[in-house]
């Protein structure tokens, strides 16, 4: 994962905004349509990068017997493929999660993310059925999103 934006260097970003001199409103509204334009590129960043270590914690955290419903996580930008089933390796006779980190570029581009998993019985799972690990893992995935989307949007926040 990329290195994140300190708070420091956030706060100086929006300083420098505030401190901007303008001499007419047209400059005025360039000025902050550049520096909203800054701060929301800045937050999408944040929002993918906690997206993508949280996807890598839910397949982790899927119980595993054969591989199949870890490697049926998906996460997909907007316009890709969001039917995924997945795909067994017949060399090694195993099943290959996604590395979302490889797709990075292509959630900054988009307005919307997908997490989906199309295996039939991943639900079960959820619900705790597996023998191997408990349930929840799905739960845990979306809780822990919305803590650290909401630590990271107070830590903005204060570097106002």
């Amino acid at each position: 994962m990329r290195n994140r934006k300190s708070r420091d260097e956030f706060a100086e970003d929006v300083r420098q905004a505030s401190e901007k001199i303008v001499s007419s409103a047209s400059e005025f509204q360039k000025a902050m349509d550049a520096a909203f334009a800054k701060m929301a590129e800045d937050a999408k960043r944040v929002i993918i990068e906690i997206l993508i270590e949280e996807f890598a914690q839910l397949q982790a955290s899927t119980p595993v017997d054969t591989g199949r419903a870890q490697a049926g996580w998906l996460i997909s930008s907007e316009g890709e493929a969001v039917s995924f089933s997945p795909k067994k390796n017949e060399e090694t006779d195993s099943y290959e999660p996604q590395d979302a980190s490889k797709i990075e570029g292509s959630l900054m581009k988009t307005d919307v993310v997908y997490v989906i998993n199309n295996v039939e019985y991943v639900l079960y799972l959820e619900a705790g059925w597996s023998k191997l690990q408990p349930g929840g893992f799905i739960a845990t995935f979306l809780a822990n999103c919305k803590r650290k989307i909401e630590e990271a949007c107070a830590a903005m926040s204060r570097a106002r």
